[in-house]
């Protein structure tokens, strides 16, 4: 049996996993969010949907494009404002990208 590399595969599996840990669903939230916004951004034709395509220069574009972002901008429940993300949330993005 051949393992998937389909991102959206992997991600599933990953929410199944933080599930069967007990895992908080505000923690599996969290993650969850970050890693869709991940994949609208190379679903925009940033990068590969193939994690073994992916590289550390697709993950530093997501930070460039991270820091071009306005705050609130990814969700609906907050009203956009002219500034920036800030390091702290950018962090929070870049660490979900390694788990």
């Amino acid at each position: 049996m051949s393992k998937s590399t389909d991102l959206v595969t992997l991600i599933a599996g990953f929410r199944l996993y933080c599930l069967a840990e007990g895992r908080r669903p505000s923690t599996i939230r969290w993650y969850m969010g970050k890693l869709r916004i991940f994949l609208k951004w190379l679903d925009g034709g940033d990068g590969p949907l193939d994690a073994q395509l992916l590289d550390v220069n697709h993950l530093r574009s997501f930070i460039v494009y991270l820091r071009e972002v306005k705050a609130g901008a990814n969700d609906p429940y907050k009203p956009s404002s002219s500034a920036s993300l800030s390091s702290r949330t950018i962090q929070g993005y870049a660490s979900t990208q390694s788990i």
